[in-house]
């Protein structure tokens, strides 16, 4: 049993440099992690938090496998598969989900512009109706001052 305080260190100090290094991971980690979170959601975060673990199974298979039985080894496998179907149906799903919001903000946003439109003409309408009203009653009327035409 060793002493973790009574560690001999490498001279190189070459255990202190992968102590460094994980430690740094580590941080790497934890700032992917909260920017996966801030950007999709927290679903989405357990998602990829299980593919990281089928990817540890994985690879523990991969170099390890001599000490698993069989049908220990065929289960792993299984349940690898069977968690990375559902991480790819779960992705499927996401991705439709997110195509029919940005349809409906498309939908939304051209509804928005033909909306300003009508405003707009509105306005424009409401405006040439005052001037040519107003000119109209000019013309139709006799302005103050002015002698009425005899024909």
């Amino acid at each position: 049993k060793q002493d973790v305080p009574r560690h001999k260190f490498h001279p190189d100090y070459v255990d202190v440099g992968l102590v460094l290094l994980t430690c740094l991971m580590a941080i790497g980690v934890n700032i992917t992690s909260m920017g996966l979170i801030g950007k999709t959601s927290a679903v989405t975060f357990q998602v990829v938090g299980h593919a990281k673990t089928c990817l540890i199974i994985a690879s523990g298979l991969f170099f390890f496998s001599s000490s698993a039985t069989g049908t220990q080894t065929l289960k792993n496998l299984a349940g690898v598969f069977i968690a990375v179907l559902a991480m790819v149906r779960y992705g499927h799903l996401k991705g439709i989900e997110a195509a029919k919001a940005s349809v409906k903000d498309e939908d939304s946003v051209k509804a928005d512009r033909a909306a300003e439109e009508l405003e707009h003409v509105a306005a424009v309408d409401a405006s040439a109706g005052k001037d040519e009203g107003g000119l109209g009653q000019m013309q139709e009327e006799e302005a103050p001052g002015t002698p009425n035409k005899v024909n």
